[in-house]
């Protein structure tokens, strides 16, 4: 294989910590067909630097970096704030980044940018990008940084699959009400229960009403993608394309969160069936 693509690969995957098979044959191995570029990454398997990940059900799989392939990894920072590469919860994880990256899974257009959580986590503040929020207080799941007219606009993204203690949704909005860089803030929950609870407890304790707080709940991320509505907040009705857009919806050639999500171990997505077949195991 070619020394840049594993690199490439490595890269992403440190970034990501998860990826599935049919997500790694789109972003790197898409001239080839699904069979071949599953012997590739099991070839890198073999030499040590990527596993093949199963999750707590062992139903589930995705690619994710060994101690060798992190090692090898060249990286742009001197040190790291916190080294490691793992991914702790594998559910999380990979439902973080099919939002997080999403329809910019082929490329993030002119003048946006997105900092994932693995990066908020690992590198030191010195080394941020100038666009991303600072704190030693709160880490959200990821940034994104999207054009609005001559001003550039930050969203930040907290993934919450189980709703937690009130006390946390208080501490947490009043970290947002004070980051006046945050212009916003999407939470992808499972229900809309939860996202009413989460809003409530946000907006109880808040100094002011900002309608900065956005839910997407996760049956909509899982069918329709980033084309999900948003819930709460002052653009509720809109969608998350909208939204990351810079208030243009573009509508996808193809819902990248698909081939995100599709765990089989060997196979790319043959449908949104596989999807939904994902769905029905997270609950």
């Amino acid at each position: 294989m070619d020394p840049l693509v594993t690199d490439d690969v490595l890269k992403r995957l440190w970034r990501w910590k998860l990826l599935t098979t049919a997500a790694l044959h789109e972003l790197h191995f898409s001239h080839l067909s699904p069979k071949t570029s599953y012997k590739e990454l099991w070839k890198m398997r073999k030499r040590g630097i990527v596993r093949l990940a199963p999750d707590h059900t062992g139903r589930r799989f995705a690619f994710s970096l060994t101690k060798k392939g992190f090692s090898q990894i060249s990286f742009p920072y001197a040190d790291f704030h916190e080294k490691g590469y793992r991914s702790e919860h594998f559910e999380h994880d990979l439902i973080t980044t099919a939002i997080h990256l999403g329809d910019w899974m082929h490329g993030v257009p002119d003048g946006h940018a997105m900092f994932s959580e693995q990066q908020l986590r690992r590198i030191y503040f010195e080394q941020f990008p100038g666009w991303v929020p600072r704190s030693k207080y709160h880490r959200p799941d990821g940034f994104w940084r999207v054009p609005y007219g001559d001003q550039d606009k930050v969203f930040a993204l907290e993934v919450e699959l189980t709703l937690k203690r009130e006390l946390k949704y208080a501490y947490i909005g009043d970290h947002y009400d004070e980051s006046s860089r945050i212009d916003r803030v999407v939470w992808l929950v499972r229900t809309s229960r939860t996202a009413a609870k989460i809003d409530q407890y946000l907006q109880e304790k808040a100094r002011k009403k900002s309608g900065k707080h956005h839910f997407v709940l996760l049956d909509d991320l899982l069918v329709s993608g980033w084309m999900a509505k948003l819930h709460h907040g002052i653009d509720a009705g809109k969608t998350l394309n909208w939204l990351l857009n810079g208030g243009v919806e573009k509508t996808p050639k193809k819902i990248s969160s698909l081939s995100l999500l599709d765990t089989r171990k060997s196979g790319v997505l043959a449908g949104p069936c596989k999807t939904l077949h994902f769905r029905r195991e997270l609950n």
